[in-house]
């Protein structure tokens, strides 16, 4: 398997960042190298803006759709699915003998796309700065605004290395009404020209599901009947929880998480992640040296995934301990720039056997003090199944 197969995908703190605000995204991410001037729309042969991006599907080729249902689109011959390429993508597919991929990430936006919501600019430009960070000698090749069988859309393509390899890629960035679509193609530098016809084909015969023109209808039909009973959400790794009303799960939108869900109506948002723990806990007694251990292991998680520091050598820092159906665990609490909406993070982490969960919710800033107060009942509904 080639190096570059697997494509990295964002950061926490990115994610997080696009499910809240509608503020600048140059606070989430650090900023791009500065790139040569971008070609005109007619040095790329794409159509203008006020044009659409849309054919005929691939001929003769069988529709794929994710397991919701919520797009289609046809594959060229010598193209399968391949989940293996991306564990957090709604689609992922290949040609491994043309060195060709594909991988289609979407994510929700807050209050299922009302104005408070980012941009789609807002959505490429935190994608492309994150591309920027992780590719060596990114260079911008085109960009156009488009539109994709009628919907907004934003066309970049861009080079750069991973891995010692040159690559190219094409990404094409929709706007799908209550959620953000990414269509991420990419080859080696060498083959990529060959690959561009099928790239174009597959974008092209992109489609949304649902009634009419929204995605999220499919989601919403077999959310709407449950809307306000309880929500009990269970972990690949054999953990649950119970939410309140208006909670649905959200699989695959976060990296690494192992439970997901959104209360899109409030723009509240949780990830549970699971890191492994050689050390382990039974439940009993929370000493001094257990909860300096779960403090050190909760400070590095906060840097890793947030860039947090504490402010001084000399600052105290208290989080506080709880128990979590007998098990020992750390809450704290900050918050993160964002523009005009900074965003309100409430973490807990909670030892058990053989990992610490961290269990994350975040929302707006100023709704923080009230989710947490209503979501306390289920941080501590977490358990072993």
């Amino acid at each position: 398997m080639l190096p570059y197969r697997k494509i990295a995908a964002a950061p926490l703190l990115l994610l997080l960042l696009l499910a809240v605000g509608n503020g600048p995204a140059g606070a989430a991410v650090k900023d791009a190298t500065s790139h040569a001037s971008v070609p005109t729309q007619a040095a790329m042969h794409l159509p203008a803006a006020s044009e659409p991006l849309e054919s005929a599907a691939v001929p003769d080729a069988p529709l794929v759709r994710p397991k919701d249902g919520s797009f289609s689109l046809s594959l060229p011959d010598g193209w399968t699915e391949d989940p293996a390429l991306n564990a957090y993508a709604e689609l992922s597919a290949s040609n491994s003998a043309g060195d060709r991929y594909l991988i289609i990430l979407s994510e929700p936006k807050p209050g299922g796309g009302k104005e408070t919501a980012p941009s789609l600019a807002d959505y490429r430009s935190l994608w492309m700065k994150e591309y920027a960070a992780s590719l060596s000698g990114m260079k911008a090749e085109k960009e156009a605004a488009v539109r994709l069988n009628g919907r907004e859309a934003r066309f970049d393509e861009f080079s750069g290395s991973m891995d010692g390899t040159a690559l190219r890629y094409e990404a094409v960035f929709l706007d799908g009404g209550s959620r953000f679509y990414q269509l991420l193609f990419w080859s080696s530098e060498d083959r990529f020209a060959e690959a561009r016809e099928d790239f174009y084909a597959i974008a092209r015969s992109f489609r949304l599901s649902g009634s009419g023109t929204d995605a999220a209808s499919l989601r919403a039909q077999s959310a709407s009947s449950a809307v306000d009973s309880p929500l009990r959400i269970t972990g690949e790794d054999g953990t649950q929880m119970m939410l309140p009303g208006g909670w649905s799960e959200n699989e695959g939108a976060l990296p690494g998480a192992t439970m997901q869900a959104d209360d899109e109506a409030r723009s509240r948002h949780l990830a549970v992640i699971s890191q492994p723990d050689e050390a382990g806990i039974t439940p009993g007694p929370f000493g001094k040296a257990e909860e300096t251990a779960l403090r050190q292991k909760l400070a590095a998680f906060l840097a890793d995934a947030f860039a947090w520091q504490r402010a001084g050598s000399g600052t105290a820092w208290k989080p506080e301990a709880l128990t979590v159906n007998g098990f020992p665990a750390l809450q704290t609490d900050l918050a993160l720039p964002n523009g005009d909406t900074p965003v309100g993070i409430w973490v807990t982490a909670i030892r058990m056997p053989d990992a610490v969960q961290y269990l994350i919710f975040w929302t707006a800033e100023d709704d923080l003090a009230a989710m947490k107060r209503d979501l306390l009942p289920s941080v501590l509904s977490f358990q072993l199944q």
